[in-house]
């Protein structure tokens, strides 16, 4: 009876989702957190093609279109946000630590295709500063105050842009960034205005928005140097593989101007209705909205009549059978009779798009090629009620609650723009309780594979937990405690004497002896095959002179001792549940004994 009354549940729930109304289905697609949504525009960054200045400067505003010319069947872009083109280029660049010392970076960094560079440091501590000397003519004449927004293109060695919401962002929030301009070796400075930081931090590829307009009005000296200052921690360490000035954004919109027809005349009729054909249209609207002229003057869109009055100029727009309806005379104004009625509109490509990269582009406006070093990305088809039913299907199956300790191990190692390197999961909800003692809590130590070449330093800072805490918790089910923390590292001493067969390169064994002992007590994964340091295993002196005493070459192992920090050397090093040795060799912790001669080895 039991069973019968189950199925006839199930069968009854299945017949009410296969008669569900449209607003119940969209209500389910939220719950996955999908949402019905308009095209939405690919986008990326236009790099000036060689090395050369520009011969001319000037603002590039917004909206000025942008065409592939080695795709011409690419759909139209144009330029997302006004752009001072700079005739000034970078003469270098260098680092500026918190405590005044300077680091000098190479001469061909922020080069596309050379060696990538950290441009506040393998620390990111805030206060770390980037000083870009510029050369050239920086600034052409303008009105004093008039925006003049000054581009900084980044594009980032690890791909840590995202799609989604704020939330999924490696490092959201304003004021990341702050911008001084110098001059004179410092004689004259200048605070200068963060328009727009798309880089957070310069952590994602994009550009960094900086008013110059104020320097229109003082008169420089020579040695100009900007100056990036970190004003905030990051969770990881920015990594950058070219950065460049007069980079221009872009996105793929085309401004749709609707021909004229018979149709297309006021009839002055209460609720007149016209219809877009759909080959007027090539691509969808974007953002559902459209400008419609009406005897010269712009009517406004809205989402009912309910509160337009006679005399109110405005209209509705039904996205589903492309229909403009106009109001009646007592709720929305009535078109007057032969008064010519014309449409504009922007479209959108969306997934049509997302090019790849390098291709060449030409800019109205700028006589310079301009090309795209990283692929136009963002660009997505319109989530209509048959895009969220296969979409919410493959959500489920990827994007599960997660229950069980391998569920959030591999939530965790799929963080890959938070270089998750490693994740463990201790069955207690305190790593300090007992096994056993809360079984209802867990905590998951994730290691950051972003290592530093400090050993002390440790990578896993508390904004880089809490960005993991940001993907993770909400998947979490109620009631479901988890914490989510770093290991407890351990500084790890050891002082080890070898003994070695005559006629063998005691140089060689001793580097080799480093070498694995480096890989022995290793974090986390640097290959497939090698084997991470176990969470909370001691340090036992016997185990490392056992790895030693195999090595090619090494007859025996006169003493081996280990310690904690700065504390007295040992036979072990105790470590706690959620501790990792931190191993630091000096140059004299290996020592080398050659064998006797007439020794037998």
């Amino acid at each position: 009876m039991l069973i019968e009354l189950m199925a006839w549940v199930a069968d009854q729930q299945i017949y009410a989702l296969g008669r569900q109304r449209r607003d119940e289905r969209y209500g389910y697609a939220a719950l996955l957190g999908l949402k019905p949504h308009a095209p939405r525009p690919a986008g990326g960054l236009l790099w000036l093609a060689g090395n050369q200045p520009l011969a001319q400067g000037g603002v590039l505003p917004k909206g000025a279109a942008a065409v592939s010319t080695s795709r011409p069947e690419s759909p139209e872009f144009i330029v997302a946000h006004d752009v001072h083109l700079t005739r000034a280029s970078i003469a270098g660049m260098q680092t500026v630590l918190p405590d005044g010392n300077a680091v000098t970076l190479a001469a061909d960094a922020g080069t596309p295709g050379r060696p990538v560079f950290a441009p506040f440091g393998e620390a990111a501590a805030p206060g770390t500063r980037l000083d870009i000397q510029l050369t050239g003519e920086l600034l052409d004449q303008t009105p004093t105050g008039s925006p003049s927004p000054l581009s900084i293109g980044i594009s980032c060695a690890n791909d840590n842009s995202s799609t989604a919401d704020d939330a999924q962002h490696v490092a959201p929030g304003l004021g990341l960034l702050r911008a001084r301009m110098t001059w004179d070796g410092g004689a004259g400075e200048m605070q200068l205005r963060v328009l727009d930081d798309q880089t957070d931090g310069f952590l994602r590829s994009g550009v960094v928005l900086i008013d110059i307009g104020p320097l229109a009005g003082v008169t420089p000296g020579t040695g100009l140097t900007l100056q990036l200052s970190l004003n905030a921690d990051l969770p990881l360490t920015p990594r950058l593989a070219a950065l460049a000035l007069n980079v221009v954004p872009v996105q793929q919109q085309t401004q749709k101007d609707i021909p004229q027809g018979d149709v297309w005349i006021g009839n002055g009729l209460p609720g007149q209705v016209f219809q877009l054909e759909s080959e007027t249209v090539p691509f969808e609207l974007l953002n559902d909205d459209l400008q419609v002229i009406v005897g010269g003057e712009t009517w406004e869109q809205r989402e009912d009549f309910r509160s337009a009055g006679p005399a109110d100029r405005v209209f509705l727009f039904d996205r589903a059978s492309r229909t403009v309806r106009f109001g009646n005379g007592l709720n929305g104004k009535v078109p007057a009779a032969g008064s010519n009625i014309a449409v504009d509109c922007q479209v959108c490509a969306g997934a049509a798009g997302n090019l790849p990269a390098k291709a060449s582009w030409q800019i109205k406006g700028a006589n310079r090629s301009f090309t795209n070093i990283e692929p136009m990305r963002g660009g997505a088809d319109r989530a209509d009620l048959a895009a969220l039913r296969r979409d919410s299907r493959r959500r489920v199956g990827t994007t599960r609650p997660l229950v069980t300790d391998a569920d959030l191990v591999e939530a965790a190692l799929a963080c890959r723009d938070l270089n998750v390197a490693r994740a463990e999961i201790l069955s207690a909800f305190d790593a300090d309780c007992r096994a056993g003692s809360a079984a209802r809590g867990r905590t998951l130590i994730a290691i950051c594979g972003d290592r530093r070449a400090d050993p002390a330093a440790v990578p896993e800072s508390p904004t880089w937990l809490q960005a993991l805490r940001r993907r993770l918790l909400p998947r979490v089910p109620l009631g479901d405690r988890v914490k989510i923390e770093a290991p407890r590292y351990v500084l790890i001493r050891l002082n080890a004497k070898l003994k070695v067969a005559q006629n063998c390169d005691a140089a060689a064994i001793k580097t080799r002896a480093r070498r694995l002992l480096g890989a022995r007590f290793a974090i986390a994964k640097t290959c497939p095959v090698d084997t991470p340091w176990p969470l909370g295993r001691d340090v036992r002196a016997s185990d490392v002179a056992g790895w030693l005493i195999k090595l090619p070459g090494v007859t025996g192992v006169s003493s081996l001792l280990v310690g904690e920090g700065q504390g007295p050397l040992g036979d072990a090093v105790k470590l706690p549940r959620d501790g990792l040795p931190q191993l630091h060799l000096g140059s004299d912790d290996v020592a080398i004994e050659p064998t006797a001669r007439g020794t037998r080895s």
